[in-house]
């Protein structure tokens, strides 16, 4: 990937004698500076679609067959759904919401005059879009929040289950399968701030690219 980056920001690729052969298009022969931006975008369907087709295509009937199981009423509209339908569905937005991210946040278990449901939304509202993701990454496996056939409606939206554990100095702990995140009533925000971050940012977790 970042070979090709460099190749589409550097002049005078001509002269390192890279063909269209290499990705099933001889007839089109050297890359050149007009024409390097046809051979990225061919070498990227190359390597993630055309190499692995066949792969790919028994995914595809498995995933089919295996839904067509579940419910062989719904299975012939799952033709209708567009590339992008499935990556929504799936992965969620590709835009990231601070505001959704913290409104999807429900808190269980919390004393009244606990301020750590506050301080956490006020924490995510202040989060970059880069943190923002390892946080979602850290909490749900996912880099965004999966979205609900009526995503406009909140009540139908995913929800982060924030449960309250006693106060320690323990890091928050989460349960991706779940979407639960596990925080001590800490002291203070400052705490809070320090203790998520932390585990945030040196989680070792799996992410849905």
């Amino acid at each position: 990937a970042k070979s090709l980056q460099w190749m589409q920001a550097t002049s005078g690729v001509d002269q390192f004698s890279l063909h269209f052969e290499s990705v099933g298009l001889p007839q089109l022969g050297l890359v050149t500076d007009l024409n390097k931006a046809q051979f990225i975008a061919t070498k990227i369907d190359h390597l993630l679609v055309q190499s692995r087709l066949p792969q790919l295509q028994a995914l595809k009937r498995g995933f089919t067959e295996g839904l067509a199981a579940l419910s062989e009423e719904a299975a012939p509209f799952l033709s209708l759904l567009a590339h992008t339908d499935w990556r929504v569905l799936l992965c969620g937005e590709t835009t990231l919401s601070a505001h959704h991210v913290a409104a999807a946040c429900s808190f269980s278990g919390f004393p009244a005059k606990s301020r750590l449901p506050e301080w956490l939304k006020e924490l995510l509202l202040s989060l970059s879009d880069d943190l923002l993701r390892k946080f979602l990454v850290f909490v749900t496996g996912s880099p965004s929040l999966p979205t609900s056939p009526h995503s406009q409606d909140t009540s139908s939206a995913v929800r982060i289950n924030v449960r309250h554990l006693p106060r320690s100095n323990s890091l928050p702990v989460a349960h991706t399968c779940f979407f639960h995140l596990d925080i001590p009533d800490y002291r203070d925000r400052d705490t809070l701030h320090s203790k998520l971050l932390y585990a945030v940012q040196n989680a070792n977790t799996f992410e849905i690219v």
